[in-house]
């Protein structure tokens, strides 16, 4: 999926930038706990299991803390 949306951006002649946000399984599984209401159907077990893709060619972004820091390191990759 994540070289389709490369793949698409490309044949648009728009700019593409993968961002994957990286972030401790403890931050994640506590965030996803957190949830009420939400769309999502993920649970702790889904957070854990979450792994990194082979061969990632995206940026990496460090979402383990605020998210503004995080969103200060996205905005700097955009061109």
């Amino acid at each position: 999926h994540r070289r389709a949306l490369a793949d698409l951006a490309a044949g648009l002649g728009v700019p593409f930038v993968g961002a994957w946000l990286d972030a401790p399984s403890a931050v994640r599984e506590a965030r996803v706990g957190a949830r009420s209401g939400d769309v999502s159907d993920a649970d702790a077990a889904v957070a854990r299991d979450q792994r990194e893709p082979e061969n990632l060619d995206w940026s990496r972004v460090d979402a383990g803390g605020a998210v503004g820091a995080a969103a200060a390191q996205i905005k700097a990759l955009l061109p």
